[in-house]
């Protein structure tokens, strides 16, 4: 039986920006996290925030006594991510330092009715054929218009550096140019690279506050291919634990602070269901559901309200389902003023995964059949607790 987690909007990776934004002089109206205050980060020359996609607090314990000995040593605490537990609303929260109802980018797919499309977010493509959207006829960005702590602070601060780090393939991106402007942007091939560079940019003006952001897609890629205890993701603890150990001692004499934590953690998947295989669920519905297979917004028929309820009865141990008011009650995607489009993503019952299950919907005439071994986005502690880490240098 999988153990559940809800967010704690107290102590998450976004009371985490609200400390490392009132380091800044900004206040975010969210809490600062309790583990590491304002004050706990006053007098740093240089914050160092590393993001490990998919480098659940279940990775970094599995691993405790060999592989992520050096982090682990330096665990400090375990905190939530935001819901949906997923890259794209959890990264969106890191670089606007808002709930998921403020900034409402709320999964991988997103049914745009101004465009008549479900857009896969992140890479702006046809979630359906899975083919490149013109950026600028199809521009969902500007319609979800997402902030940027980085102006922010470059308003208030300009005085103080501001570097993001990413992959090749993601660092001139829309969504990471909208995310990180106005940002040095660094890419690299492999984390090594990336812990090699912070270190450079640490020591080529050492007179200069500095924050920099590094983001890895990994774990979470090899999780998503291999399994979440994989090999493959067992080496790359390995690895980046060494690198990151390597870093400490490289930075010595600088007054850096370094973050490790999160954007969520994953799960192993046994099943995934294919909702257009069941005709007592699909003749329910309006448009096909999404955001994510352990996320779920359906827009139902009115009349077929009672129906679907009772077909979805049958996954009640695996999901937790929820009508609109429900959803909203229980105030899982965080508090604040609601972004413009959460009405357009939430439709009448919500399911969110709480086994090891996911729902699919196979698109007639497109072979969508690759489906990943682990997955992220429900409400099981795996998915939901990520570390933090906490280095401090002299």
């Amino acid at each position: 039986m999988t153990k559940t987690t809800f967010p704690d909007y107290e102590n998450s990776i976004l009371n985490l920006m609200s400390s490392v934004l009132k380091h800044y002089g900004l206040e975010t109206g969210k809490s600062y996290l309790k583990t590491i205050s304002p004050a706990d980060l006053s007098g740093k020359q240089n914050i160092i925030l590393i993001i490990l996609d998919g480098y659940g607090l279940n990775l970094l314990k599995k691993y405790s006594n060999k592989e992520s000995n050096y982090l682990y040593s330096n665990l400090l605490t375990e905190i939530s991510t935001v819901f949906p537990s997923t890259t794209t609303s959890a990264i969106t929260s890191f670089s606007t330092a808002q709930t998921p109802l403020e900034h409402g980018s709320l999964g991988w797919a997103l049914y745009f009715k101004e465009f008549f499309r479900l857009i896969t977010y992140l890479p702006n493509k046809d979630h359906v054929l899975d083919t490149e959207l013109d950026e600028k006829k199809y521009d969902a960005y500007k319609i979800i218009s997402p902030k940027n702590i980085f102006k922010q602070i470059n308003m208030h601060r300009p005085d103080v550096e501001l570097h993001y780090l990413t992959q090749e393939f993601l660092s001139d991106t829309p969504f990471t140019k909208i995310i990180t402007n106005p940002c040095k942007r660094h890419s690299y091939k492999k984390s090594s690279e990336m812990i090699s560079q912070i270190s450079k940019i640490v020591k080529k003006d050492m007179q200069s506050e500095k924050f920099i952001v590094g983001y890895s897609t990994l774990p979470d890629g090899f999780e998503h291919e291999f399994g979440v205890y994989s090999d493959e993701v067992k080496n790359y603890i390995k690895k980046i634990d060494k690198n990151i150990k390597e870093l400490s001692p490289k930075l010595k004499g600088t007054n850096s602070t370094i973050i490790i934590t999160a954007d969520h953690g994953l799960i192993d998947i046994d099943e995934y269901i294919y909702l257009n295989e069941i005709p007592e669920i699909d003749d329910c519905l309006i448009l096909p559901p999404f955001p994510e297979p352990r996320f779920v917004s359906f827009f139902v028929k009115e009349h077929k309200k009672s129906d679907f309820f009772l077909a979805m009865n049958e996954y009640k141990n695996d999901f937790l389902l929820m009508n609109r008011d429900e959803f909203f009650t229980s105030k899982i995607l965080g508090e604040g003023a609601v972004h413009p489009k959460i009405d357009d993503f939430i439709g009448n019952y919500i399911a969110i995964a709480t086994g090891k299950k996911g729902f699919k919907y196979k698109f007639r005439n497109i072979d969508k059949s690759t489906n990943l071994k682990a997955n992220h986005c429900g409400i099981t502690t795996d998915e939901m607790i990520v570390p933090l880490i906490k280095i401090d240098i002299l």
